[in-house]
C-alpha cells in the first residue's frame, strides 16, 4: 500500500490541506485506489487538529474524530453553539457571492409533483390557488360577462357597503332555505376581506364592511332544503346595480371574474369555455391592468363544443388588475360556461 501526497494551495504558513491517493493491495490479487483529503503541517506531517477561520473567529476540527462521526451519523454536526445563536447556511455563486433561492418548507423548490398540486396542498408559503368559473345561459350578440347576472357587470369606483337579498322569503335564518352566506372581495385598499351575513328573505341585509370589489358569495348554512330557494343578489349600497348573483339551488355564485389584490401577482395557468346551444359564440379573456383599459388577451370561437387551454408559460397579471371572461353569440341565446385557473403570490 502506498500514499502519494500533494499539497494544494491553502497554506497559511503553519498548516495546509493535503490531497492523497492511496494505492491498496486487497490481498486477493486485486488492487484499488482511494482519493482522500487530510490536514498536514508545513513539513507535510498529518495533523490531529487544524483551525478553520471565518475571519472573525476560529473553529478547531479534530481529524481523529471526524471519520467516526461521519460513519455514525452520515453527516456533520455543529455542537456547543450558545442558545439562541443561529448557524447560517447559504448558497453562493462561482464568485462566492450569496444568492437567495425560493424554497418549499426549507427545501430548494424542486418537486416530484405538479407545482399547482403543491400550492393546492398548502406546501408553498404565500401562494393561493385561484379558480373562477361562470355560466351565462342567454348570451346575446354583444359582449356579456360569463355570469348569471347578464350584460357587462359594473365595477365600483369607491368602496361601499353592499345589499344582500333573496327572491324567495324562505331564504331566512328561521326558514327552509339559505340561512347564512359568506361574501369575498376587496376593501378600498385592494386588500382581501370577507364576512358572513345572515339572510332575511326578500328584505335587504346590509354588509358590515365596505367593498371595492366583490367576486364570490357562498351559502354556508341552510334549512331543510339544504340550499338557497331563490336567486340571491348582491347589490351596491343604493341597490341599483347587481354585482353578483347566486342562482337557485346551487349555493354559490358562478361568475368568471376576479381582481388581483394589492401586493399580489396572479399567474393564469389555464382557461376554458363551452357552448351548447347551436348558436356559436366568441369567448374572450379580458384583462384591465390598474389604471389602464380593457384588453382581450385570449380568444376562442365555439359551436356546440368544449375548449380548454393550459399555459406552458403562465400569463402574468399584476396587482389591482381586473380579470373577466366575456362572450358574445354569433346568434342570440347562446348557452356558455367559462373559467380560468391559476395562483397568486
Amino acid at each position: 500500500m502506498a500514499n502519494l501526497k500533494r499539497p494544494i494551495t491553502a497554506d497559511d504558513g503553519t498548516a495546509r490541506i493535503g490531497v492523497f491517493k492511496r494505492l491498496i493491495d486487497w490481498g486477493d490479487g486485486h488492487h484499488g485506489d482511494h482519493l482522500g483529503v487530510t490536514a498536514v503541517n508545513a513539513t507535510g506531517t498529518p495533523m490531529t487538529t487544524f483551525p478553520v477561520s471565518d475571519g472573525s473567529g476560529a473553529l478547531t476540527i479534530d481529524s481523529a474524530q471526524l471519520p467516526a462521526a461521519l460513519a455514525a451519523s452520515g453527516g456533520l454536526k455543529v455542537e456547543g453553539v450558545a442558545g439562541g445563536v443561529s448557524v447560517p447556511v447559504e448558497l453562493v455563486d462561482e464568485a462566492g457571492v450569496a444568492y437567495g433561492v425560493k424554497h418549499i418548507e426549507n427545501k430548494v423548490r424542486v418537486s416530484s409533483m405538479p407545482y399547482l398540486f403543491d400550492i393546492a396542498e398548502g406546501s408553498v408559503p404565500d401562494h393561493q390557488g385561484i379558480r373562477r368559473f361562470g355560466h351565462n345561459a342567454d348570451v346575446g350578440t354583444s359582449f356579456e360577462v360569463v355570469a348569471p347576472v347578464g350584460g357587462l357587470v359594473p365595477y365600483l369606483t369607491a368602496a361601499e357597503t353592499l345589499q344582500v337579498v333573496s327572491g324567495d322569503a324562505n331564504d331566512d335564518d328561521a326558514d327552509t332555505g339559505a340561512w347564512t352566506m359568506q361574501i369575498n372581495g376587496l376593501d378600498s385598499a385592494y386588500a382581501l376581506q370577507s364576512e358572513v351575513v345572515t339572510l332575511n328573505g326578500t328584505s335587504n341585509v346590509e354588509t358590515a364592511k365596505a367593498y371595492l370589489r366583490v367576486w364570490q358569495a357562498v351559502v354556508l348554512t341552510a334549512g331543510t332544503t339544504g340550499t338557497n330557494e331563490g336567486i340571491i343578489s348582491i347589490k351596491n349600497h343604493a341597490a341599483g346595480a347587481t354585482l353578483l348573483a347566486v342562482p337557485v339551488g346551487v349555493s354559490q355564485s358562478h361568475t368568471a371574474r376576479i381582481t388581483v389584490p394589492a401586493g399580489k401577482t396572479f399567474y393564469l395557468a389555464s382557461w376554458y369555455a363551452s357552448e351548447s346551444s347551436s348558436k356559436g359564440v366568441e369567448v374572450h379573456l379580458f384583462v384591465r391592468n390598474f389604471g389602464a383599459v380593457w384588453r382581450s388577451v385570449r380568444i376562442t370561437v365555439l359551436l356546440d363544443s368544449v375548449f380548454y387551454q393550459p399555459s406552458t408559460l403562465p400569463l402574468v397579471i399584476t396587482e389591482k388588475s381586473d380579470i373577466e371572461i366575456r362572450a358574445k353569440g354569433i346568434l342570440a341565446g347562446a348557452n356558455v360556461t367559462a373559467g380560468f385557473d391559476g395562483w397568486w403570490e
